[in-house]
C-alpha cells in the first residue's frame, strides 16, 4: 500500500512582509489570510503526497472570465498561463498561504508565500504546470493564441495546433520560442536551434518524459513529464508543432 506524507499547514494571525499583487493591486499576506478560512486536503504534486492547506477559494481573490486567461508570475521567474475554462470547471483551484516555514522544495525555498493548488484535478487535467508556486503577481490577460499570435501560425496543421496547447500547457512556463513568452528557467526552444535539429526524436521523446536520463546537471529544475501528463498522442502533437515551428525562424540576440 502506497504511503503517503501527510502535511498539516495551519494558517495563523502570524504574518510574513509578504504582498500579493493582482491586476495591478498589492494585498498584504495578512488581509488573505484572514480570508483562508478553508481546509484542503489534496494530492500535491509539488511536495509529492497528500497535504492539507489552510486557502482561499480563488474566485474569492479573482474573478475568472472563461473566455480569458489567468497569469501567475513567480518569484523564481516561472510564468503560467491558465485558461479561463479551468477556474469553473469540475476541479476547484484555491490559493494558499504560508505563514509559518514549509517544507523546502529546491534551492532552500518553500512552495510559499502564495501557492495555486487544486483539488481533484484530474476532473478538468489539470497539468503539474498548472500549479504555479511563489507567486508573487496574479492578473488576468487574453488566451495564448492570442497574446502571442507570433508563434501559433496559421499554417500549422492540426496535430501542430493541439501540440502548441500541449505545449503551451507543459513547456511555456519555462521557455520561451523565438524570443516570445515570458519563461526565463531554460533556453528558446527555437532560436538558435529547435531542439528538433539537434537532438533526435527518440532521443528528444526521452528527454521530456525524464530529463535525467539524458542529461543532468545541478541546478537542473526541469520535472519529469510521464504519460498522464503528456499522453503518448499528445507527445506526437508537441514534436509536431515543434518541427512545425522551425518554419518561423529569425535572427534573435542571444
Amino acid at each position: 500500500m502506497t504511503k503517503f506524507l501527510i502535511l498539516f499547514f495551519f494558517i495563523t494571525t502570524t504574518s510574513f512582509a509578504n504582498t500579493l499583487k493582482v491586476n495591478s493591486v498589492s494585498y498584504s499576506k495578512k488581509k488573505l489570510t484572514i480570508l483562508a478560512t478553508e481546509k484542503i486536503n489534496t494530492q500535491d504534486p509539488t511536495y509529492k503526497g497528500k497535504v492539507v492547506f489552510k486557502a482561499i477559494a480563488f474566485n474569492k481573490v479573482l474573478s475568472v472570465p472563461k473566455n480569458k486567461s489567468v497569469k501567475f508570475k513567480a518569484l523564481d521567474g516561472f510564468t503560467s498561463i491558465i485558461p479561463g475554462k479551468y477556474f469553473s470547471g469540475k476541479s476547484k483551484a484555491y490559493l494558499a498561504l504560508e505563514d509559518i516555514n514549509w517544507p523546502k522544495i529546491r534551492d532552500g525555498k518553500s512552495a510559499g508565500p502564495f501557492y495555486l493548488i487544486w483539488t481533484d484535478p484530474k476532473a478538468s487535467k489539470v497539468k503539474q504546470e498548472q500549479w504555479p508556486f511563489q507567486i508573487s503577481e496574479i492578473s488576468i490577460v487574453d488566451n495564448v493564441e492570442e497574446l502571442y499570435k507570433e508563434i501559433y501560425p496559421e499554417y500549422l496543421t492540426q496535430s501542430a495546433k493541439r501540440g502548441f496547447k500541449v505545449f503551451t500547457q507543459n513547456c511555456f512556463t519555462c521557455h520561451k520560442i523565438n524570443g516570445y513568452g515570458e519563461g526565463l528557467m531554460g533556453p528558446d526552444l527555437n532560436v538558435p536551434m529547435n531542439p528538433t535539429e539537434y537532438f533526435r526524436l527518440s532521443a528528444l521523446r526521452k528527454l521530456i518524459r525524464n530529463p535525467r536520463k539524458v542529461r543532468r546537471w545541478k541546478t537542473m529544475v526541469m520535472p519529469k513529464f510521464d504519460e498522464e501528463t503528456i499522453s503518448k498522442k499528445e507527445m506526437v502533437d508537441l514534436i509536431k508543432y515543434l518541427i512545425e515551428i522551425k518554419e518561423l525562424k529569425r535572427n534573435i540576440p542571444i
